[in-house]
């Protein structure tokens, strides 16, 4: 072939695409029905005419787009993509009327070499546009024509393949580069999103006073038609699995990069906008869902094998708990947000329960889930423990899915599923299975949630006593719902935890509540009346000798933890500091309110609660189910040999507080290391944790007359004495269900290097005692 002849069929290619990437398929298809001997006549835009062999068109289209991608220097960057883009649409018509044309069908369905032609074709067009990212950047039309090209080249597999998900993976898993083609459509989508958080900001103004709107809302639908083509092929469990096992993806953070992005999408005041954004965030929720879902490689695993792949999972994990955040505590109800909540409570349902990341869901949401509880009781109903059947907000697929579709007539309805996540993710974070490294993360969220209860209430209007007896209410209404859900939306094992996480919460929110009657209160002996001998009964007396309560119980002396500063006006000569002054620690019954005795509760009311479930017969039977089906590679799992602790416990006489230096821990877990499996700082610092906590809970079972070291909430020393009663009642109380014991208190710590002798006889949590031959590091 002579070379003009050649550029005279250049011209003919460049020609054709010019003029007729713009005709719709039925305008295209007659002009080649009308063709003669396969030769088209074509009316360019001047009104003059050109001719196109219609088979050499559709056999060597392809090339000529393919040409465009070869590394070369381009003087207009934005005509270079506005010519890829003509030609990948008229290959998309062309291939859409090919069955209706015998030569197209010729070419373009039974070649099998100008499919493979496209197939790379549309490989090689998304890497080039993963490696243009910079490209693009300060240009909307440029920004415009990238999202067009990335969302063209996905779909020409539709059109080349088949309309049936299933064929189209097929197709892709059979292709030697699939996992760079993933790769590269990932990061080429990251692109887009970042592209579009830039062009947010300037939403927030009048609509019409904007000349790119239309541009905007182009560029959104492209963007949302490019993550539905990932989230669809991930539906098909075979793409799944090459996607999980894809180490660039999942292992690098490739996958979590676009998630994370996507969810830092910020809010538009157009509503419009507003709604593709939550559209967004809940196709890329849902493809980490599908992910999660692969059953031969756990995305968990993968997307945690490194530290900073982890910790890359971790601050994915808080931008999904934002998005929950915003869900709980916002008003949408004008917005599509059943999806984004449902998805994002899924994922979060997972993660709480893998012990990697349970921390951290701990820390970023306790606070959002006692906001929940604290809501009326009103609006708590209607939310969390509805029975309306509503069903599932319908997914804003583009293209129309004859087995979904037909799938829809019978979903779980939306409100079920949200109450049941709930409850999953409440009893995973509550009970934690028994393995070494997680001792003690239930206590943390119990503990937790009962101070970001107290917290949340006090800035609610009503008292911080009301909201929180309103929190315990509907605490219960959610565990009564929990059981109606059972066992068709929600296991028993789930309602067993939230039972009796509920009952590790039933005695701290009773005392909160009832906080503006009784109290422990230790006071001035100048303040109590008595009215009878000690033990009995007493006025509490106010400065001015009023009286402003009752007591009942514990009286005893002991020196003042602070001494009294002098009085600004007192005599030289009757200087009372370093005096012990005499205390009494008092149980108040109530208070007194007004004179009209307004709002008193008597001490036989408040006792009129409803009894106590028997948490520790609950607890024993979970753990019994919960042993029954841990896999066994779930099971406890021991840091070090005998010669290893051995040596660890010898050290800690010399090293007590070697919890506390970075550098001793450094030390010893390399000493350590020496003698057996290599041991990281951190697993030393965990696993003196749980050799603490392991000690407090025996001393929890040692007898009467014992001494002991009392230990407050965080751990702390606060004082000693000896065990004086650990069954029966004692001041009301049953202590075995409240897991009290008496203790005599024969010494209090006035400050980290002083303590004050004293004489009092007291309630204390059994496990917040160690036995003083143990001390703890």
């Amino acid at each position: 072939m002579s070379e003009l002849h050649v550029a005279d069929q250049q011209l003919d290619l460049y020609l054709a695409v010019k003029e007729l990437h713009v005709l719709s398929s039925k305008d295209l298809g007659k002009l080649i029905s009308d063709a003669e001997n396969g030769i088209a006549k074509c009316v360019k835009q001047d009104g003059s005419y050109f001719e196109i062999d219609v088979e050499f068109l559709a056999r060597h289209l392809v090339k000529y787009i393919m040409e465009h991608l070869a590394p070369s220097k381009v003087d207009d960057e934005q005509q270079h993509f506005r010519s890829m883009l003509s030609g990948l649409r008229l290959l998309h018509t062309l291939c859409d009327i090919a069955c209706h044309h015998s030569t197209l069908a010729r070419v373009l369905v039974e070649d099998t070499s100008v499919q493979d032609e496209m197939l790379n074709l549309i490989f090689r067009m998304i890497d080039f546009l993963s490696q243009s990212g910079e490209k693009i950047s300060g240009s909307s039309q440029m920004v415009l024509l990238y999202s067009a090209l990335l969302s063209s080249s996905m779909y020409l597999l539709k059109a080349l393949i088949s309309s049936e998900w299933r064929d189209i993976t097929r197709v892709l898993l059979a292709h030697s580069k699939v996992d760079k083609f993933t790769t590269t459509a990932f990061t080429a989508l990251r692109v887009v999103i970042n592209s579009l958080q830039a062009k947010l900001p300037d939403q927030h103004i009048d609509p019409h006073m904007r000349p790119n709107a239309n541009e905007v809302y182009c560029l959104y639908h492209l963007c949302e038609s490019s993550l539905e083509f990932l989230q669809s092929a991930c539906r098909q469990k075979l793409f799944q699995e090459c996607i999980v096992k894809n180490k660039e993806l999942c292992g690098e953070g490739v996958v979590l990069q676009l998630v994370q992005d996507t969810l830092k999408l910020s809010q538009c005041e157009d509503p419009y906008l507003t709604n593709t954004v939550y559209w967004l965030k809940s196709k890329v929720l849902s493809i980490m869902l599908l992910l999660c879902e692969a059953e031969s490689t756990s995305f968990c695993e993968m997307a945690s094998s490194t530290t900073q792949s982890k910790e890359l999972v971790k601050t994915t994990i808080f931008e999904v708990l934002q998005v929950l955040k915003m869900m709980f505590d916002g008003d949408l109800k004008d917005h599509p947000r059943g999806l984004l909540q449902l998805n994002a409570m899924r994922l979060t349902e997972i993660f709480s329960a893998d012990s990697r990341f349970r921390t951290s869901i701990i820390l970023h949401f306790t606070e959002v889930l006692t906001r929940v509880f604290l809501q009326p009781q009103r609006e708590f109903l209607s939310t969390w423990c509805s029975n309306d059947h509503e069903p599932i907000e319908e997914e804003n697929d583009m293209d129309f899915d004859s087995i979904s579709a037909a799938g829809l007539g019978s979903p779980t309805p939306y409100a079920y599923q949200r109450s049941s996540l709930l409850v999953k993710i409440l009893a995973n974070l509550a009970y934690v299975p028994d393995l070494s490294e997680e001792e003690n993360l239930n206590a943390r969220f119990v503990n937790g949630f009962l101070e970001c209860l107290q917290a949340e209430s006090s800035k609610l209007p009503g008292g911080a006593a009301e909201r929180t007896a309103a929190a315990s209410r509907n605490l219960s209404f959610l565990l009564n719902h929990a059981e109606s859900l059972t066992p068709a939306y929600l296991n028993a094992q789930d309602v067993l935890v939230l039972r009796w996480f509920i009952s590790q919460l039933e005695q701290p929110l009773a005392a909160q509540e009832t906080d503006i009657h009784r109290a422990m209160l230790l006071i001035s002996t100048e303040n109590v009346k008595l009215t009878n001998n000690i033990g009995r009964h007493s006025f509490i007396l106010g400065k001015t000798g009023e009286s402003f309560g009752q007591e009942v119980h514990h009286s005893a002396q002991c020196p003042s933890p602070t001494p009294p500063s002098p009085s600004p006006n007192a005599d030289d000569g009757n200087d009372d500091e370093g005096i012990p002054v005499t205390m009494a620690i008092v149980q108040v019954d109530h208070l007194a309110c007004n004179e009209n005795g307004q709002n008193h509760v008597s001490k036989d009311a408040t006792d009129q609660n409803t009894e106590p479930i028997n948490s520790i017969q609950n607890v024993e039977e979970f753990r019994s189910m919960e042993s029954e089906q841990r896999p066994e590679n779930k099971r406890r799992r021991t840091l070090m040999n005998d010669q290893q602790i051995h040596f660890i416990e010898k050290a800690l006489l010399d090293h007590p507080v070697m919890k506390k230096s970075d550098g001793t821990l450094q030390r010893w877990a390399a000493e350590l290391s020496r003698h057996g499996s290599k041991i990281t700082a951190d697993q030393l610092k965990n696993w003196l944790s749980n050799r603490k906590g392991k000690l407090v809970r025996a001393a929890a079972k040692f007898k009467v007359g014992q001494h002991v070291i009392l230990i407050d909430d965080k751990g702390e020393e606060v004082g000693k004495g000896t065990i004086h009663l650990v069954k029966g009642v004692w001041s009301g109380k049953n202590l075995v269900e409240s897991s009290s014991y008496v203790v005599d208190v024969e010494e209090l710590k006035k400050s980290a290097a002083q303590s004050v002798s004293c004489e009092i006889r007291m309630l204390w949590n059994s496990s917040q005692l160690v036995l003083i031959q143990q001390q703890l590091p």
